[in-house]
């Protein structure tokens, strides 16, 4: 059965209004990464400013920013592999036993 034409609207525009609720605030957080404190702060010309790239200097200068990005990666991998260490002989188990009536 073809769902009717207007409830596949609604559900398009549901679906939009979604994503830009949950999108919103990491739009908000990437713009205000190219924007100063007091830019930041003022309330007039939200959304019409002029980029800097300082605060992405002033990361990688003043902070060993490398260093945090590599644990960060190295408690990802390890996480990983625990998990298909411990879950590839289950997932291979459920798949080869045959349920029996």
């Amino acid at each position: 059965m073809k769902p009717k034409k207007g409830l596949k609207f609604i559900l398009t525009l549901l679906t939009f209004l979604i994503l830009i609720a949950f999108g919103f605030p990491f739009i908000w957080m990437l713009l205000a990464s190219f924007k100063t404190q007091a830019q930041i702060l003022s309330t007039g010309h939200t959304f019409m400013f002029k980029p800097t790239f300082n605060n992405y200097i002033s990361v990688f200068k003043e902070y060993d920013f490398l260093k945090f990005i590599w644990n960060s990666f190295i408690v990802a991998f390890g996480s990983t592999l625990l998990s298909l260490i411990l879950g590839l002989p289950a997932a291979y188990a459920i798949a080869r036993h045959h349920l029996q009536n």
